[in-house]
């Protein structure tokens, strides 16, 4: 409510709500701060045409879009119609209340530095949003940036843990098939087991077997060293007079150089013509042949010999068919000592055995070695007295022939095929009668009352050539000191027979 005053013709309103604000009222019309805007503007185009006073704008006023503002407004627009008045009527008519404008004033003083320190905060405010704003902005692409990088990793991640579980599973689906092969594997092993168990079972009774007849050949061998000694007496006698009736058959002895004699002769006029003719120019496979002859002992293949510079090893490919030349000789001459001198008793081969079930000729040419052997080691006398009865024996029951040779000799073109020509039926029989030649030439050595043994490469693989060495020979071609430096070598074959 709002207490109206008429003084005289005019009047003021007095508002108890707004105690600092005195309104005056002019005739005719009323001017109140409670009016809206447009009808104060109406009472201006009505009433007073002069246009508004600069002081009545206000900060506040310039957009009245709160109910503060819009009040700030009223006052602002009544404070001019005051102003105008106090100079129309005089200060005396409002001298009671000038105090109040003052302080009206004072306080409208104070409303526009605390409005602009406002607006300062307000643009601060503005000034905060914005830069909270772009703040945001960077965050947010920043939280993009971030998200996105995520998702990457979290790809990457995925097709790697993807990748590694499916390897993982082809492991483990290998691990799982290796595991159910397990049980066969262990079955087979098992039935290998049990194979192996039967045969180990059968291969000790076999030793048993064997170790029972060892016991009895051991027992037979002290009962017949017994029966020597009983009889030792006997054979002493008996030794003498056969020697006595053999001295009475020999003409004259034959000794060592006429031995040695016979040896050179047959190696001179026959070995060596049948290899000269029959000897290949080249070696096929050279490294296979080798190998082949080294394990049989024609080629030196001990460690110090193998150490030794290649130009003082023998050498596969020499020219002109040397090499094979060479190793024919050496090969031919070992089979033949083979043969015919490692016992006296080949022409056992020929005996016809098949009539003694579960013997062959290897067997009885082994026992009669045993034999002679084990009579050697009691007196060798008669070991060797014993031996050339045995071999005249022999030569009464089996004749000695062509027939017998045959398949030794073609043994032999089989069996060293690549240092040989093509062989024909002429040269097969040339070889045939060689090794009849030399089997005859072994049958007088072994009738000799004497012992007879027979060394090959193995023996002299060790020893280095000495020229003054009684038991190897060595056929060097040249000037002396060409023989000079063979002296300290070592043997590479061998080569010939020598007695």
């Amino acid at each position: 409510m709002a207490e109206v005053c008429l003084p005289g013709e005019g009047g003021y309103i007095y508002s108890p709500t707004e105690p600092y604000f005195i309104f005056p009222l002019l005739r005719d019309h009323c001017t109140s701060p409670y009016l809206d805007d447009l009808d104060i503007e109406a009472q201006r185009r009505h009433g007073d045409p002069k246009p508004p006073c600069p002081d009545e704008r206000s900060p506040l006023l310039e957009n009245p879009t709160s109910p503060q503002q819009q009040v700030s407004k009223r006052f602002d627009f009544g404070l001019s119609r005051l102003l105008v008045l106090w100079k129309f009527f005089g200060a005396s008519c409002f001298g009671h209340d000038i105090a109040e404008i003052q302080n009206i004033e004072e306080l409208e003083r104070e409303y526009e530095a605390q409005s602009r320190e406002l607006d300062g905060v307000r643009r601060e405010r503005d000034n905060l949003k914005q830069g909270l704003k772009q703040e945001r902005m960077i965050c947010e692409q920043k939280l993009e940036s971030l998200r996105t990088k995520h998702k990457k990793i979290i790809d990457q991640k995925e097709a790697e843990w993807s990748k590694s579980m499916e390897l993982a599973s082809s492991q483990l689906q290998d691990e799982i098939s290796k595991v159910e092969a397990i049980p066969s594997q262990i079955q087979v092993i098992k039935s290998k087991m049990k194979a192996i168990s039967s045969q180990l079972q059968d291969e000790k009774s076999k030793v048993e077997e064997i170790s029972s007849q060892l016991q009895n050949e051991k027992a037979k061998v002290v009962e017949l060293q017994k029966y020597i000694k009983k009889n030792e007496k006997v054979v002493t006698k008996a030794h003498e007079t056969h020697v006595l009736s053999l001295s009475k058959s020999v003409s004259r002895p034959f000794t060592d150089d006429m031995i040695k004699d016979e040896l050179k002769c047959f190696y001179e006029n026959y070995l060596l013509p049948w290899c000269g003719d029959l000897g290949s120019m080249e070696i096929d496979e050279p490294e296979k042949a080798k190998e082949k002859l080294q394990s049989m002992g024609i080629i030196n293949n001990c460690k110090s010999y193998m150490n030794e510079p290649a130009n003082l090893q023998f050498s596969m490919d020499l020219p002109d068919g040397k090499s094979p030349m060479v190793l024919l000789q050496a090969v031919l001459s070992q089979t033949l000592c083979d043969t015919f001198l490692r016992d006296a008793y080949f022409l056992a081969d020929g005996m016809e055995t098949s009539k003694v079930p579960g013997q062959d000729h290897a067997d009885s040419r082994r026992l009669l070695k045993e034999v002679e052997d084990m009579l050697c080691k009691v007196d060798k006398n008669f070991g060797v007295d014993w031996r050339v009865q045995t071999v005249q024996s022999l030569e009464k029951v089996t004749p000695f022939n062509l027939h017998l040779v045959q398949n030794k000799a073609k043994t032999f073109t089989q069996d060293f095929h690549f240092l040989l020509k093509e062989i024909d039926d002429q040269a097969l029989k040339d070889l045939s009668q060689l090794f009849l030649d030399f089997g005859n030439l072994a049958l007088k050595f072994w009738k000799l009352h004497t012992v007879i043994k027979t060394h090959g490469l193995s023996r002299f693989a060790e020893q280095r050539f000495d020229a003054e060495s009684p038991f190897i020979e060595a056929d060097v071609v040249g000037s002396p000191d060409t023989r000079r430096r063979r002296q300290g070598r070592m043997a590479e074959r061998v080569k010939r027979l020598c007695g």
